[in-house]
């Protein structure tokens, strides 16, 4: 409950809109369906039209639920319709449908009224089984469009992190080797050169320093991360890397310089990832990608298009799975999550390489079938309006038939009762159907009874 109260739901306590209505529509069928109220004119096909109105509410969310469209569930910024109530109002109209036939007697409901039901409700079971197919078939094509677009993107993201991560690393290892670093932490006299590392700041060190084992800074170039806000150990890279953030991403490493197989001194070095930068802020607005790794405090992000400082990835709602975990875990995989603002996404997970950094890159749910739900949603208005116009134009060519019907059945029936000859009715097995009046005086006995008897016929 109060993971529900707290992250879930955009307005905590207030009943969904669609819900709202339903139970307005039933309201009125109720209302509708009292004695004092039922015998009016219209009172029954209202009550009919408000029942339907709530099994159609009802039936939508659900459908929106089936098929992950989230505009048929939630009605714009307002609190979904849950899936348990969607079931219920949809069991709710068909309990108030059934009532109201059952309050109409069979006197009262002609044959024609009958068929007219029956022609118009085929009508719209078979258009709504056709829209509901069309939208399942639509989604399943996008979703699969879309898993296999955002699985591109992932690899093609992840594979950019790496080969920047290894391209800085090995550039660092480098840059220890270099032999008047070596000459000038060797030398007995060893003394600072300030122009020794001039040249780095072009080439994206942030900061080098050369110092000797006995703490002397020979050399220096920027300054370093003195607090950075987030620091990730990186596996499998040279020099004790580690990524940091501090005013945005940098990779840190520290070299021992050997010279002549003795330690004669430390490079620490820093460099600038602008690029990596630039590939966690893009896509704001449609793609999330995030790089985590195992901090001293636990998992920990890196700052990217949602987030402006290191954050701890946690579920929105408690016990739920979180796609850059998993990675950190070691899977590889892609699915439905819920994202860190409560929505649901699709992501593309996996460990970035032997680092021990994990990657995620995920897709608003609601992005992707933003467009779809718009078209389903205008497809759906005009299904409905072309099975009113349908139903309306059926009734039209319907009803003059089955009043034609019921006027020649009643006219053969009131020839039949009128004959002065009886006039008997029975069905394959000799049993009595139907009697006129003229056989019930002839034979003597209550119709009734004579149904009830089973004629040998000879």
């Amino acid at each position: 409950l109060h993971d529900w109260v707290r992250d879930s739901h955009r307005h905590p306590g207030q009943m969904a809109l669609p819900t709202s209505l339903c139970f307005e529509f039933a309201g009125a069928a109720l209302l509708l369906q009292h004695p004092r109220y039922a015998s009016g004119l219209w009172s029954p096909q209202l009550s009919r039209i408000a029942s339907a109105l709530v099994f159609c509410i009802g039936a939508m969310a659900l459908v929106g639920y089936v098929l992950g469209l989230e505009r048929l569930y939630r009605w714009y910024a307002y609190t979904n319709m849950a899936l348990h109530t969607a079931v219920g109002m949809i069991l709710l109209g068909l309990g108030l449908w059934f009532r109201q036939n059952r309050l109409d007697s069979a006197a009262q409901r002609r044959p024609e009224a009958r068929i007219l039901s029956l022609g118009t409700w085929s009508l719209v079971l078979v258009a709504a089984v056709a829209s509901v197919t069309g939208a399942w078939v639509l989604r399943q094509e996008v979703e699969r469009n879309a898993e296999e677009g955002l699985n591109a993107t992932h690899r093609a993201r992840a594979q950019m992190l790496a080969i920047t991560l290894d391209l800085r690393a090995a550039r660092g290892e480098l840059l220890a080797s270099r032999p008047d670093l070596r000459h000038a932490l060797d030398s007995p006299s060893a003394t600072p050169h300030p122009d020794l590392l001039a040249d780095l700041s072009d080439y994206g060190f942030v900061h080098v320093a050369l110092i000797t084992t006995d703490g002397r800074t020979l050399a220096r170039v920027g300054a370093p991360a003195t607090a950075p806000r987030a620091a990730v150990d990186l596996l499998g890279l040279p020099g004790n890397a580690q990524l940091i953030w501090q005013d945005g991403l940098r990779l840190r490493q520290g070299f021992d310089v050997i010279s002549q197989g003795r330690h004669v001194g430390v490079l620490q070095i820093e460099q600038a990832l602008p690029s990596l930068d630039t590939l966690l802020q893009s896509g704001k607005d449609r793609t999330e990608t995030e790089l985590c790794g195992s901090g001293s405090a636990g998992p920990i992000c890196f700052p990217n298009g949602l987030h402006a400082a290191p954050y701890s990835p946690q579920p929105a709602l408690r016990h739920e799975p979180v796609a850059v975990l998993a990675a950190l875990a070691g899977a590889t995989d892609s699915g439905l999550f819920r994202g860190t603002r409560g929505a649901i996404q699709n992501a593309a997970y996996s460990p970035l390489g032997a680092t021990g950094l994990a990657v995620a890159t995920s897709l608003d749910s609601a992005i992707l079938f933003g467009s779809t739900g718009q078209r389903f949603s205008l497809g759906f208005l005009l299904v409905l309006l072309t099975t009113a116009v349908g139903a309306l134009l059926l009734r039209a060519g319907i009803r003059p038939l089955t009043r034609a019907l019921s006027t020649a059945e009643a006219r053969n029936r009131a020839v039949v009762e009128n004959l002065e000859e009886g006039v008997l009715l029975l069905d394959e097995q000799a049993r009595i159907l139907s009697a006129n009046p003229a056989a019930v005086a002839i034979l003597g006995v209550l119709f009734a009874v004579m149904a009830l008897a089973t004629l040998k016929i000879r």
